[in-house]
């Protein structure tokens, strides 16, 4: 994709916000929505365009980019956007979801032949906004090397995993062990300090 992509970005909370302020200063035409006034305005300061529904974020779009809290804010997304999102379109979901959801998605699109890919993201949103996470990609394999690039705007290390299964199956999986790391490390903290 030469001059720059259009994408729409839906969910701008800390990680998508982000991620989406990180691509609009990379000379892309990003168009932002998410419920909240204030996280909008924090992508609109760093040049994205500011939309009023997820739908107007999509329209004309190259990629959709989704960054939502819970699985089921995911499906309900794509589930109202699936009847206007244009045969082409590639849509990118960033957010933490579990296999099922990420399957279930990817075979909704594919009925109208727009391409899925799961792209979870590893670290913290201050490690998104430097373009230093590594993020985890699962999807029709020509459709992860068309996106490759973009991703790579944002990410330190692209790490194909091959399905969208297999990308969303290890973001569960970092997040069990890094939150059980620091419950062990909270509870060694205590006896130590108890000690």
């Amino acid at each position: 994709m030469t001059g720059g992509w259009k994408i729409g970005f839906i969910g701008a909370g800390k990680m998508g916000g982000a991620v989406a302020r990180r691509l609009a200063t990379r000379g892309h035409q990003v168009r932002v929505y998410d419920p909240s006034r204030e996280a909008t305005r924090a992508c609109t300061v760093a040049g994205a365009g500011a939309c009023d529904s997820a739908a107007e974020a999509a329209s004309e779009a190259d990629a959709v980019f989704t960054s939502l809290p819970l699985p089921e804010h995911v499906v309900d997304t794509y589930r109202s956007l699936v009847s206007v999102l244009e045969p082409g379109i590639v849509c990118v979901d960033v957010s933490t979801i579990d296999p099922i959801v990420a399957r279930g998605i990817s075979d909704l699109l594919a009925e109208r032949e727009i391409p899925f890919v799961a792209c979870p993201l590893g670290k913290t949103p201050e490690h998104a906004e430097r373009g230093e996470i590594p993020v985890f990609v699962g999807g029709p394999r020509e459709t992860v090397a068309f996106v490759h690039p973009l991703l790579e705007e944002f990410a330190e290390s692209v790490h194909d995993l091959g399905t969208v299964e297999a990308a969303t199956t290890f973001k569960l999986i970092s997040n069990l062990v890094g939150m059980t790391n620091v419950a062990v490390l909270a509870e060694g903290y205590v006896l130590a300090r108890r000690a």
